[in-house]
């Protein structure tokens, strides 16, 4: 058994739908996802987020479903997109502290390191920031609650849009 295990995952919309993804994510290796836009790469992970509803399927994690565990298995779980849309006018450390509540395992001098080797201010907005840096600082909110899983969903060229990596 993988770390993560997605079984026949669909997802319906009007104009598009995903239909029986299966893949399991084994601990310590690094798994992508390669296609042209609108292939269904996003869909994919936010359903196996639960940040868009799947309309079936099995999405298992550390033999976990995520129904019904969802709150758990997301404390083991970095994500971060190539986009940012924080709030733009609030400071980096005023967002930084919101995120924190969610995790219980957050390391204050893991954020420290981050916030250092990316270069950030905290007393900045994301209004402040280039693209760029905003993605460094949705990184480092990723990076910074010893995640079990490291979830990138990113896009160069419009070819490669999600990167997963798993740590050991």
């Amino acid at each position: 058994m993988g770390i993560a295990e997605i079984r026949n995952l669909t997802k319906e919309y009007p104009a598009f739908r995903l239909q029986n993804v299966s893949f399991t994510l084994e601990r310590g290796r690094i798994t992508g996802f390669i296609g042209r836009n609108g292939a269904g790469k996003t869909t994919t992970i936010k359903s196996i987020l639960n940040l868009v509803h799947p309309s079936g399927g099995e999405i298992i994690f550390s033999g976990m479903p995520l129904v019904g565990h969802e709150a758990e298995i997301k404390q083991h779980i970095g994500y971060s997109t190539g986009s940012v849309s924080w709030y733009p006018r609030k400071k980096l450390c005023d967002i930084a502290a919101v995120t924190k509540s969610f995790y219980q395992n957050r390391e204050e001098a893991a954020y420290r390191r981050y916030m250092q080797l990316f270069g950030l201010d905290e007393n900045k907005t994301p209004h402040e920031l280039s693209e760029g840096m905003k993605v460094k600082f949705n990184l480092l909110l990723a990076l910074s609650h010893k995640a079990e899983i490291l979830i990138l969903d990113v896009n160069w060229c419009n070819k490669i849009a999600c990167i997963w990596s798993v740590y050991s």
